[in-house]
């Protein structure tokens, strides 16, 4: 009898979890899969266009990590690009798992030009 009470309780439990992650994974929103915006804003520090990526000394990103400076690979290779060691930036960081993708840049402050004074 209590087999057939705990088969039925696990049958019960399982009718009422699958829908639920039925449309989960329907609507690509796993716990692995689910894609996550956070702000980004930080300064170029280098670029390496050899690994689309470029070390940024970013400001704290609330709900994902403290301030710090560390590589971070572009979504874009064109806008990798346009950017130079001193520039300030603002921009979008996609999470979906344990990756990550800046989107989205805008050169919020150039970098200041370097005057080379004529001998």
């Amino acid at each position: 009898m209590k087999t057939k009470s705990l088969f039925l309780a696990m049958l019960i439990s399982a009718a009422a979890v699958l829908p639920a992650f039925a449309q989960a994974a329907k609507s690509g929103e796993t716990k692995q899969g689910a894609e996550k915006k956070y702000h980004i804003d930080g300064t170029v520090k280098s670029i390496s266009p050899a690994s689309h990526s470029a070390v940024i000394d970013a400001k704290a990103i609330p709900g994902f990590m403290a301030a710090m400076a560390m590589p971070y690979t572009f979504k874009d290779s064109a806008t990798l690009a346009k950017l130079k060691p001193g520039d300030h930036i603002t921009g979008d960081l996609v999470v979906v798992g344990s990756k990550t993708l800046v989107d989205n840049v805008v050169i919020e402050k150039p970098a200041a030009k370097k005057d080379n004074p004529s001998p």
